[in-house]
């Protein structure tokens, strides 16, 4: 069952990945983009502030994208065997092999590099070829194969060399190919190492080279000599090359990249390192894996460095020792996060953590307001921030609660840790204060009152802590004598702060009062807990249990009151939508289920990779879930907007017609009721609701369709009209000409002077309510307001005897057209006889007694509804 309520909108956190970015010059003022692939699409950044500029559409295709070229508001993305062409964020064309040739490996083909050669794109494939097309017709033009033993790994196009490239192979030897005559001009010798990446130096014939036992080589091509060697101290592999063009550098500038994720930057006059930006995970600034993509700004002292951690780095050199200093970045988890919540009151931000130690916040409305929460101060505090390889320590589990106090709003809890970490959500950094679990085990869960002035804390052995987080004492430890005997799982407090609800492994919920610590309830469950989410508003608690079963518990009655089942694999998360209707649930087994509540059904379900955490947002228009392969936050639109409370409602009589679609309503869109249907139920008009509305609103409609100017003649006559006798600009049309208006209609219209020679007989009357209904708004309006005096007492008349028929089918339709007809002719019947006023007394007295019929209807379903409940 698919859920058609969630519709995928967007991914948040994803700034980069293992794919190179392509940097891109606009104009000549020095505008600089960076083209980022993503997996399926691409994202554009304005290099001079980082602000995301599009997010491309994504494209057709099973494979991701391995990597992009870009020129002007051209970017070719290569994913499998094609490569999509895309003018800005729109797919303008696909580049594909020829039919001539076999597609069967085609599916594990990729390309992994490209060079965008004027109209041609020269593209090296994983099958040992380079394809080159030309982009703009679309034409492919020919294939350089290469034998077994020369395997492809880089290539680029030295300056001045026309129509010619340098290809790099995996064995050391380097090929200059002339790709016009599919001639090779040159092979030379093979170097003790496989190359790893090619790049033209700022000289013409000099080409860096660097290998994949960490030298660096710059040689001539022409000579074939040798130039300069460098040698990053660590040995690690060179996987990106670039040199400074600014004319503000006091010498000659090159920076490489290395696979362990360091910034090496060398003297090119002195052959010395000037400095080296030490890897993440090595406590530097740098990037915690291989740098894919380093490139100067040309003419301006700024480098770009982006690596698969999921980061986006400037550097920029204004020091004397010419020494690189982390000017601007962009970054999101290096690890797919293992917790997500929306954080109120605004319902656009949203909280995670992951494995890899960071808590960030995210805007669901502005990329820039991403932050990662920062740490600076932690070691001055003396905070245990990392471990002993200098990484932070994983968060497990956090809570926050936005209440604007000064204070610390957020906690943590990480992996193995006793001590629970406080954090500042509108300032993004560390807080004051950790918090020790008293008992000395490893705390396992925490959460943050509502007032948010107390902290929670579970623990491993099943104890339960309270803090004041404003001073960071400890104010009571709850009564382990009637507490829980294993670990913490869940803790939720309610919106007074009056209540505290605690889940465990020991296979209970346990309901405390908290100004007295006292147990109000116990409940016991057949098997352990895995989890429980609270709703602080209607006091009802949702646990996974390790039966695959989702449990619903009254809080205040202290009860199971729903069992919901159809999981296959253990429950990760659970979510409850803001009025406590529905509930999201994910599963190991790769599902997110969707259930109503009140009907204990499952009304949706997507299939997905397995989702480690959901989240509803505060006012339930989107809902966010992280997921096991994903490094980012994936974000899903709420269609229905909680309008909707259980999928047995039929979609047709759910669904809101636009505008132009109410104005056009006909017999053709009603809903055919068989006339079996049993006396005792609720049964209304089966007409569409917007035929309703629009008769109450015809007027405002009209008036709102109306255009903003008068319209003007003409000073002249079309064409079409030249027969008329007269071509002036009083030119009159006769009444008679638009004698077929009417025939515009699907139903004829019907007046009641056909029924004016007797008022005893009402069989021939009665098809004249079917009349009205069948007309189209427009002219049931124009109908009732056409009446004559001689037509009250008749209408009146018959809205009785419908009345007295006992049929409700057309309760609200009857209404609506009284209350249109005394609307246009309230003001004449005051002056008619008093046979007509007391038709209206009678009238009013038989509606009333239908109404009582249907209240009296509508008093016992509820009452049967809250029997239920209860």
């Amino acid at each position: 069952m698919a859920a058609t309520q969630l519709v995928r909108f967007r991914t948040l956190g994803i700034v980069c990945s293992g794919a190179p970015i392509a940097i891109n010059t606009l104009g000549t003022n020095g505008f600089f983009t960076a083209v980022s692939p993503l997996e399926k699409s691409f994202q554009l950044y304005n290099m001079e502030n980082l602000h995301l500029i599009l997010s491309s559409k994504e494209i057709s295709s099973k494979h991701s994208i391995s990597c992009v070229v870009a020129h002007n508001e051209i970017t070719l993305a290569a994913a499998g065997a094609k490569i999509f062409i895309y003018k800005r964020a729109d797919i303008a064309g696909v580049l594909n092999l020829p039919h001539t040739e076999s597609t069967e490996d085609d599916g594990e083909m990729r390309f992994f590099k490209m060079i965008l050669l004027g109209n041609l794109v020269l593209a090296a494939a994983s099958d040992n070829t380079i394809r080159i097309w030309n982009w703009s017709t679309k034409e492919y033009i020919k294939t350089i194969s290469f034998d077994s033993k020369f395997t492809v790994t880089a290539m680029v196009h030295p300056s001045t060399y026309v129509n010619k490239i340098l290809i790099a192979s995996g064995d050391g030897r380097m090929q200059l190919w002339n790709f016009a005559s599919l001639t090779m001009v040159y092979e030379f010798p093979a170097l003790s190492s496989p190359i790893t990446c090619l790049i033209q130096a700022p000289a013409i014939d000099v080409i860096a080279i660097g290998l994949q036992d960490g030298r660096i080589l710059l040689k001539n091509l022409k000579t074939n000599a040798p130039l300069r060697q460098f040698r990053h101290d660590s040995n690690t592999p060179v996987t990106a090359i670039s040199f400074r063009s600014d004319d503000n550098a006091e010498c000659g500038m090159m920076a490489t990249g290395g696979a362990d994720g360091g910034v090496f930057i060398w003297d090119l006059e002195k052959g010395r390192m000037i400095v080296r930006v030490a890897a993440g995970d090595k406590s530097g600034d740098a990037h915690y894996e291989a740098i894919h993509t380093l490139e100067f700004l040309v003419g301006q002292p700024v480098l770009v460095t982006a690596s698969g951690d999921n980061s986006l780095k400037e550097w920029i050199f204004d020091s004397e020792s010419g020494h690189p200093r982390l000017w601007k970045s962009r970054s999101g988890h290096r690890e797919p996060p293992n917790r997500i919540r929306f954080v109120g009151p605004d319902p656009t931000t949203i909280v995670t953590s992951g494995s890899d130690g960071t808590l960030r916040k995210y805007s669901t409305i502005q990329d820039q307001r991403n932050i990662e929460f920062s740490r600076k101060n932690a070691a001055a505090k003396k905070f245990g921030a990392t471990d002993e390889d200098g990484i932070p320590n994983s968060i497990v589990h956090f809570d926050a609660c936005e209440t604007g106090n000064e204070w610390d709003d957020v906690v943590t809890v990480e992996a193995n840790n006793s001590l629970v970490k406080t954090w500042k959500l509108k300032r993004g950094a560390i807080g004051n204060h950790q918090l020790p679990v008293t008992d000395k085990s490893s705390a396992k869960i925490a959460t943050i009152s509502p007032c948010g002035n107390f902290a929670f804390i579970g623990s491993a052995l099943g104890g339960i802590d309270m803090y004041n987080i404003q001073s960071g004492r400890l104010r009571k430890t709850f009564s382990k004598q009637n507490g829980h005997t294993k670990s913490i799982v869940g803790l939720a407090v309610d919106s007074l702060t009056s209540i505290l609800v605690s889940a465990s492994l020991d296979c209970s919920v346990k309901i405390w009062n908290i100004k007295t610590s006292a147990l109000i309830h116990s409940i016991s469950l057949p098997v352990p807990i895995s989890s429980l989410y609270f709703h602080k508003d209607s006091n009802i608690a949702a646990v996974a249990c390790d039966d695959l079963c989702l449990r619903i518990i009254d809080i205040e009655v202290g009860r199971i009151v729903r069992e919901l089942w159809g999981h296959r694999n253990r429950i990760l998360d659970l979510s409850l939508s803001p009025d406590s209707r529905w509930l999201l649930s994910s599963g190991l087994e790769g599902t997110i289920k969707l259930w109503d509540i009140p009907s204990s059904t499952l009304i949706g379900s997507l299939n997905v990779d397995p989702a480690t955490s959901v989240s509803f947002s505060v006012d339930g228009n989107y809902i966010a879930s992280s997921h096991v392969n994903n490094r980012g936050v994936v974000l899903w639109a709420n269609t229905t907007l909680f309008d909707i409370a259980s999928s047995s409602i039929p979609k047709e009589l759910i669904s809101v017609p636009d505008e132009e679609d109410m104005m056009v309503t006909s017999a053709e869109e009603e809903i055919e009721v068989g006339d079996d249907v049993n006396k005792d139920l609720i049964r209304l008009s089966a007409l569409p609701l917007s035929r309703v509305q629009l008769l109450l609103n015809l007027e405002a409609i009209q008036k709102r369709r109306k255009p903003a100017e008068k319209l003007e003649k003409g000073d002249s006559v079309p064409f079409f009209l030249g027969a008329l006798s007269s071509l002036t600009s009083n030119t009159t049309f006769k009444a008679n000409d638009f004698d077929q208006v009417e025939a515009n209609t699907e139903v004829s219209k019907r007046t009641l002077m056909d029924f004016n020679e007797s008022t005893a007989d009402w069989h021939g009357k009665v098809e004249y309510i079917h009349t009205l209904v069948n007309l189209s708004p427009s002219a049931l309006d124009l109908e009732i307001r056409s009446y004559s005096t001689a037509d009250f007492g008749p209408f009146l008349d018959l809205l009785i005897e419908n009345a007295d028929s006992g049929d409700l089918s057309n309760y609200e339709f009857v209404q609506c057209i009284l209350n249109i007809f005394i609307e246009a002719h309230g003001s004449d019947m005051v002056l008619l006889p008093q046979g007509i006023r007391a038709k209206l007394q009678e009238l009013t007295k038989r509606t009333a007694q239908a109404w009582r019929i249907l209240e009296d209807l509508f008093q016992a379903n509820l009452a049967i509804l809250d029997h239920i409940r209860s």
